[in-house]
């Protein structure tokens, strides 16, 4: 079988999501036999891109004439005429010749697009595979925390930046985090709100007007603090660990990837209906109003609920699904085949 080589852009160098993006496909590419990952394009039999509107080198492809496969990494409702990113979309989908889809939703959108489309999870670090359950004392040790801050606390956590990095006043829409104010408020005082990363300005403030009980764990800053509380993947196992129930309030998501990574850590997790949480999360924690989300929510932080056996059935099913979805021989099988079909 002869050997094909594949580009893989963008790469930034840094602790952004698209950097630890780019380490994993590579990983996942090069123990895939008949491919290898080569950092000369003008080698390159695929050019595998990450980010579909952050490309270098799509625009110089009828000089380089290379297979271009680009991911849709942010959610793109082709079936509405007017939606975000509608012109970048229109400019670049006669220019590759395949798109991935990082959720079925996304799949099909494209599908019906009449885009030729492949289907290849978001990969989330291998980290958070088979990790050592740990206890609450022993992770808040471990994190520098003081435990009676959660004493008979149910821990909800949120893990996601919500203030937009030009004006960290402002919320981030596509993450709604107004929402998770308006969930919490309706529970009583046997909850705690635990936040952690940079960008986390406006759900502070927020909840600060609002008298949500929260934890913010990291060092305040008035300025933009996405180098100082950009946390590394030990502290970040540690703090799903700490948490019960991870809250999705997106509006508009590729993924995320925190519902994959709360599976994984034992979280029972509930969502809006965004990216892939339908491909994750089974019907009845996935949700689409409010009222339906807050109704599940007041019902879980109840002692009682969250701690049933088929609530730890539910943690346990959801535990196995996203290990399923995440395995490398699943991940490995996906990739080939889209690999093989371009």
């Amino acid at each position: 079988m002869m050997l094909k080589r594949v580009f893989l852009e963008p790469r930034d160098n840094s602790k952004w999501s698209i950097n630890s993006d780019f380490e994993l496909m590579e990983s996942l590419i090069n123990n895939i036999e008949g491919y290898k990952t080569t950092k000369n394009i003008f080698r390159a039999n695929i050019v595998y891109n990450l980010w579909w509107n952050n490309s270098r080198f799509l625009r110089f492809n009828h000089f380089l004439k290379k297979k271009f496969i680009a991911t849709c990494s942010n959610f793109l409702n082709v079936s509405e005429n007017d939606y975000e990113l509608a012109l970048e979309y229109h400019a670049i989908k006669t220019k590759l010749n395949a798109w991935i889809a990082p959720s079925q939703k996304q799949l099909s959108l494209l599908r019906n697009d009449k885009q030729l489309t492949y289907y290849m999870p978001f990969l989330i670090s291998r980290e958070y595979l088979n990790l050592e359950i740990l206890d609450k004392k022993s992770i808040c040790s471990e994190l520098n925390i003081d435990r009676s801050i959660f004493k008979d606390k149910i821990i909800i956590g949120n893990f996601m930046r919500d203030s937009l990095g030009s004006n960290l006043s402002k919320s981030k829409w596509q993450k709604n985090p107004e929402m998770i104010v308006e969930l919490c408020s309706k529970l009583k005082e046997n909850y705690i709100l635990l936040l952690a990363g940079p960008r986390r300005h406006f759900l502070r403030d927020l909840c600060k007007k609002n008298k949500i009980n929260f934890y913010f764990y990291g060092d305040i800053f008035d300025s933009d603090d996405i180098i100082q509380n950009n946390l590394d993947i030990k502290k970040m196992k540690l703090l799903y660990q700490l948490t019960d129930i991870q809250l999705i309030t997106s509006a508009s998501e590729g993924g995320p990837k925190s519902i994959p990574e709360g599976m994984l850590t034992r979280n029972l997790v509930l969502s809006t209906n965004v990216g892939h949480s339908n491909d994750y999360l089974s019907k009845d924690f996935v949700f689409d109003t409010l009222n339906d989300f807050t109704q599940a929510l007041i019902f879980y932080c109840n002692v009682e609920n969250f701690y049933s056996e088929k609530t730890e059935r539910v943690i346990n099913n959801n535990y196995t699904k996203a290990n399923n979805i995440q395995s490398n021989e699943n991940l490995q099988n996906l990739l080939k085949n889209n690999l093989n079909n371009l």
